[in-house]
């Protein structure tokens, strides 16, 4: 595997209240084939990251009126 640029969160003071937003919504990345991928895909605006294993994870960039 080659070497990669890891790209640091930009807003890392904001990371602890976003999952635990993300947790009470019960929102979850989703890997490629990964069951409601493509509904997500499908309903609207993404937020999306590359893990650092190089994977592709998406979530809904709205849920509910957050």
């Amino acid at each position: 595997m080659r070497d990669r640029d890891i790209f640091e969160n930009q807003l890392p003071e904001r990371l602890k209240d976003e999952l635990n937003l993300a947790k009470k919504l019960g929102v979850k990345p989703l890997k490629i084939g990964e069951s409601g991928f493509d509904n997500v895909i499908n309903e609207g605006t993404i937020k999306w990251a590359v893990t650092t294993d190089g994977e592709l994870v998406i979530i809904l960039y709205i849920v509910g009126n957050n």
